[in-house]
This record gives C-alpha cells, structure tokens and sequence, in this order.
C-alpha cells in the first residue's frame, strides 16, 4: 500500500482521470455504480486505479452487441 500524501499532483490527477474514465466504461455498459468512495477504489502497486464493490449498482440497459 502506498501513502496517498507522498503522491505529486500530476499523479492525482492521472489517478482521477482513470476513475473517470472507469465509470465512463461503466455508463457505456449502462451500470451506474450507487457506492463509489475512496475504499471501493483500488490502487495497484503500478498505479492502476480499479473500482471495486459493486453491490449497489443499477444495470439501466444493456450495451448492443454487434
């Protein structure tokens, strides 16, 4: 596990812009995920962000399949 307060700011933002673009992956699928917080947000030692914990979600559709 790494301390989040050693991270520089650059490194924030891409860890930000990878969730955004998750829960991005996440709308096109047509799933809202209802519980996202910093614990259902995991950091891999390569700094992958992954969310986790979908318990409470909501399938609004269902993505078209070619």
């Amino acid at each position: 596990e790494f301390n989040k307060n050693s991270l520089s700011f650059l490194t924030k933002i891409h860890l930000s812009m990878m969730m955004v673009k998750g829960l991005r992956v996440l709308k096109d699928c047509g799933i809202v995920h209802l519980d996202l917080k910093p614990s259902n947000c995991i950091v891999s030692k390569k700094l992958i962000v992954k969310l986790i914990d979908f318990g409470e979600t909501i399938v609004m559709s269902f993505p078209k399949v070619n």
